[in-house]
């Protein structure tokens, strides 16, 4: 049965409101016997205690709300006291973290960064030690335009080998797989978009494979070139710079960029760097990989 048809001070129900008020128009013995009065300190008027609160919200409602609000007053003090027993305990919690992350992870760290220093130092020793041709000029024109090769180039537009365009290239086009994929990768995007026109035609041919000479048509000519190594020169500086501001790099490592990372994946992280790092100095790996798709 519903609440409003039930008496606030016995608490018995009844069918209808019509019976309610009848019921406490004149109410039975029982009910009188446990009513309790209290006098309205506003209007004077004897009310029923049970219903008591709610006359005095209706009678003087700021009395009665102000009432309430002493009331809570030391229940929001509590609470209070709560709050900043939970901060202080975050806190706690929070330095022991901090302690926690220092003792047993920050030497690891140290650990992996000699590591990677050591790593590095002795790619630089072999690397000076290592294809002195890579630092010359081996790009020579070539004048014979009676060649199937020269005149296959001469059929299409010049290799672009400028730093604006290779730039321009890296930024929209090398991705973190192809990072992931190390000589592989950098092969794969240089032959997509460095040596390949937009209709898909190859603009660096390998004319000699077995001594890894490349041809390509300049503005002079067609050129030469040894080893790849005008093709290493003008693209590795650029996607070197490329990988390091935006994929990987010691610094990142050592800033703690990818501490989210576990080692496994931090160790691969860094055998490609030292991959891709290691062509401009180490092409043979680049060069194999590359002839087959460039070959006449």
């Amino acid at each position: 049965m519903d609440k409003q048809h039930k008496c606030m001070i016995c608490t018995n129900t009844f069918k209808n409101n019509h019976s309610l008020r009848q019921h406490k128009s004149s109410p039975p013995k029982y009910c009188l016997k446990i009513r309790e009065d209290k006098t309205c300190p506003h209007c004077k008027e004897v009310i029923v205690i049970q219903s008591f609160e709610y006359h005095e919200r209706q009678c003087n409602p700021e009395s009665f709300y102000e009432k309430i609000q002493e009331t809570h007053k030391s229940k929001v003090y509590e609470l209070e006291l709560v709050v900043e027993k939970l901060r202080t305990e975050m806190k706690r919690l929070e330095t022991k973290y901090e302690e926690y992350y220092t003792n047993k992870y920050e030497p690891k760290l140290k650990l992996r960064d000699d590591k990677i220093e050591f790593l590095l130092d002795r790619l630089d020793k072999y690397e000076n030690n290592m294809f002195i041709l890579a630092n010359k000029d081996t790009t020579t024109v070539v004048n014979n335009g009676g060649n199937k090769i020269t005149q296959y180039l001469n059929q299409h537009q010049m290799l672009n080998l400028d730093p604006a365009h290779i730039n321009h290239q890296i930024e929209q086009n090398f991705t973190k797989q192809h990072f992931l994929n190390g000589t592989q990768g950098v092969v794969q995007f240089t032959i997509d978009y460095i040596i390949t026109d937009e209709s898909g035609n190859n603009l660096y041919i390998s004319s000699d494979p077995s001594r890894n000479i490349f041809r390509f048509r300049t503005e002079d000519g067609i050129a030469r070139d040894v080893n790849g190594n005008q093709l290493i020169k003008e693209l590795h500086p650029s996607l070197m710079r490329f990988i390091h501001d935006n994929i990987f790099s010691v610094e990142k490592l050592k800033s703690g960029e990818f501490d989210h990372l576990d080692e496994t994946t931090i160790e691969k992280f860094c055998n490609k760097l030292l991959e891709i790092r290691s062509i401009s100095k180490s092409p043979d790996t680049f060069i194999k990989v590359l002839t087959p798709s460039v070959v006449s």
